[in-house]
C-alpha cells in the first residue's frame, strides 16, 4: 500500500481524473449530450426526458461527490493532499441528488423553490452574456419546473456512482491519491 507524504494511508476511493474518466460517467456524458441536442428534438417522448434526468442526475452527482472531495482536501491539516471521492462521498452526493430531485419533483412548493434557485444560479452567465453584448441584464427569473414524481425514480440512477466508486481500482499517482490496496 502506498503511504502519503505524512505517513498516513491513502483514502479509499477515485482520484477526479479517475471518476470523470470512468466510461460509465463518460458514456452518461455522451448520452445527455446527444439526447438534449439531437434526440429530444427528433423524438420528443417520454423515454428521451427520463435519459435525460437519470443521467444528468449521475452526473450531477458526480460533480458534488468531486466538489466534496475538493473541500475535504482542502482541509486536510496542512497535509498536501489531492482530492479522492470515497465510496461515503460518493453515497451522500447520490442521497443529495435524489433528496432534491424528490423536493423539487413531488410538490409545487418545492418546484418553485428550485425553479427560483436555478433561475438565481444561471443569472451570473446571464450577467457576463449582457456584458459581452453590451447591454443590461434582466432581473433573475425562474426556469420551468415542471412536478413529475417519475423524475425521482430516474434520478436513482445517481447511485451508479456509489457501485462505480466501490468497484473500480484506482491507478496509483505521485501524490497517492486514487490509490487502492
Amino acid at each position: 500500500m502506498r503511504r502519503r507524504r505524512d505517513g498516513q494511508a491513502p483514502l479509499e476511493g477515485l482520484g477526479w481524473v479517475e471518476l470523470l474518466t470512468h466510461p460509465v460517467v463518460m458514456v452518461s456524458l455522451a448520452v445527455l449530450v446527444a439526447n438534449d441536442h439531437w434526440a429530444k428534438q427528433a423524438y420528443a417522448n417520454y423515454l428521451t426526458g427520463k435519459l435525460s434526468d437519470a443521467t444528468g442526475s449521475l452526473l450531477l452527482a458526480a460533480l458534488l461527490a468531486l466538489a466534496w472531495a475538493g473541500v475535504v482536501a482542502r482541509r486536510a491539516a496542512g497535509t498536501p493532499r489531492a482530492a479522492v471521492v470515497t465510496p461515503v462521498a460518493a453515497a451522500v452526493a447520490a442521497g443529495t441528488v435524489v433528496a432534491g430531485v424528490a423536493v423539487a419533483k413531488t410538490s409545487a412548493a418545492g418546484a418553485s423553490a428550485t425553479a427560483w434557485v436555478l433561475g438565481a444560479a444561471r443569472w451570473p452567465a446571464q450577467v457576463a452574456a449582457a456584458a459581452i453584448g453590451g447591454g443590461l441584464p434582466g432581473p433573475v427569473q425562474p426556469v420551468a419546473v415542471v412536478v413529475d414524481a417519475g423524475d425521482v425514480l430516474a434520478a436513482l440512477f445517481a447511485l451508479v456512482l456509489v457501485a462505480i466508486v466501490r468497484t473500480t481500482r484506482a491507478s496509483p499517482s505521485p501524490t497517492g491519491a486514487g490509490c487502492r490496496s
